[in-house]
């Protein structure tokens, strides 16, 4: 179910609950990336799948709709709009290049968004407010504050915002951090979130991601034979994603391993990232040509992908845990990433992959060149890629560490009231 939420005055709900009627407890989850589905979105699409229904109620809110929201759709998840202010409503860094007098200019615009959202969650009873990036938390936490329900922000990346991290941290009652990295990053930046920021990995569908699924119709669509070592890459098509190093080591690659075939999966999500993008094809015309490599674009058939490689190749600067290591381990290919957040969570080096420095193209062609000539070994880490993640990184295992955190954080408002 779809609404616009735009305004009207409503009637205040109280909080106070007796200890029988406390569950389910309607939680709001904002999201303010709607239309795509990056990593930190198929990671609340995960969570949300997963939730406890008797315990928690789930509400979703996002400034409008897209291919996200028609995907909270399908599970079921009512999911509201809310549209933000015509000068927040854009992607792409130009919010983090504004000028000080320009942010500032902007956070007068979030109230009018906000009070709606307030009025929201009086109207809707709500509990618990939960933001799954640092714009949200900035655009719409305030809300939580001005109702007086607890914000739990989900922390997706080590990368740094500066004076907005300490805005969001600010505001916020508790941190999840998708990785130990991650959490080490924000306690080492921010002493003061320490007791505060918990480790929850995030999780995949094991039972979606598995390595019985095939990979032939793909192959067949790029052209790759059975004998080629396809070596595959996901993520969006934005500089700290490494596509340039990656693209590099495919070159390299290709002139040493006759039979090596390269596979690029992602695409921008708006038109501020087509020159990034046009200049990655530029450098991967050649290979192109030659039919070693290949462009995918997005693709709802990720199983299908991830069965037609076998090998991924990351060569992120940046990461929170990166979900595309999980789901390929899932689908028993080995992984060769660099070392940016969450490379001590996923990969184990020497036996379900290898870790290489961050911009090293020498080391990371190293590393899979040595993967692409020994099949063998490519098998014996594969399996031990799989088993790595069901122990780990089930979706179902991560649900029941945010509803920790939740019943936590619910519990201990409560009780303070």
């Amino acid at each position: 179910m779809r609404m616009d939420v735009m305004g009207g005055s409503g009637s205040a709900v109280g909080f106070r609950r007796s200890e029988r009627d406390r569950w389910p407890a309607t939680v709001l989850f904002h999201e303010s990336y709607f239309r795509s589905l990056y990593g930190a979105q198929t990671g609340l699409l995960n969570l949300l799948q997963h939730l406890d229904r008797d315990r928690f109620r789930p509400l979703v809110v996002c400034p409008g709709e897209g291919a996200f929201t028609e995907r909270v759709g399908e599970l079921g998840v009512e999911v509201l709009s809310v549209p933000l202010p015509r000068g927040l409503s854009t992607f792409g860094g130009s919010l983090l290049r504004a000028s000080p007098v320009e942010k500032g200019w902007r956070f007068l615009q979030v109230w009018p968004q906000v009070g709606r959202l307030a009025r929201l969650i009086r109207q809707r009873a709500v509990c618990l407010m939960h933001c799954n990036t640092v714009r949200s938390v900035l655009s719409s936490g305030w809300a939580a504050r001005l109702s007086g329900v607890p914000l739990v922000w989900h922390v997706k990346g080590d990368g740094s915002h500066g004076v907005l991290d300490v805005a969001a941290l600010r505001i916020s009652d508790r941190l999840i951090a998708i990785s130990e990295d991650v959490r080490a990053s924000v306690e080492r930046r921010f002493p003061s979130a320490r007791g505060r920021v918990v480790t929850v990995r995030d999780g995949i569908p094991t039972d979606r991601f598995r390595p019985d699924v095939s990979g032939h119709e793909v192959r067949k669509e790029f052209g790759f034979q059975d004998d080629d070592v396809v070596v595959g890459t996901v993520g969006a098509l934005v500089p700290r994603k490494g596509f340039e190093v990656f693209l590099d080591v495919a070159r390299r690659l290709a002139g040493e391993c006759p039979k090596v075939r390269f596979l690029v999966v992602g695409d921008i999500s708006n038109e501020t990232g087509r020159p990034h993008k046009d200049h990655l094809l530029r450098l991967g015309a050649d290979l192109m040509r030659e039919g070693k490599l290949a462009f995918a674009g997005w693709r709802d058939d990720m199983p299908q992908i991830y069965a037609a490689i076998d090998v991924l190749g990351l060569a992120s600067s940046i990461e929170g845990l990166a979900l595309v290591v999980i789901e390929a381990m899932a689908t028993g290919k080995p992984v060769v990433r660099t070392a940016a957040a969450g490379a001590e969570d996923t990969v184990v080096p020497g036996e379900t992959g290898y870790v290489v420095p961050v911009d090293d193209a020498t080391a990371l062609a190293d590393a899979l060149k040595r993967l692409v000539n020994e099949p063998e070994r490519r098998r014996r880490m594969g399996a031990r890629s799989r088993e790595r993640v069901t122990a780990l990184f089930s979706a179902e295992a991560m649900a029941r560490g945010v509803e920790r955190v939740f019943t936590e954080t619910l519990e201990r408002h409560w009780n303070r009231r």
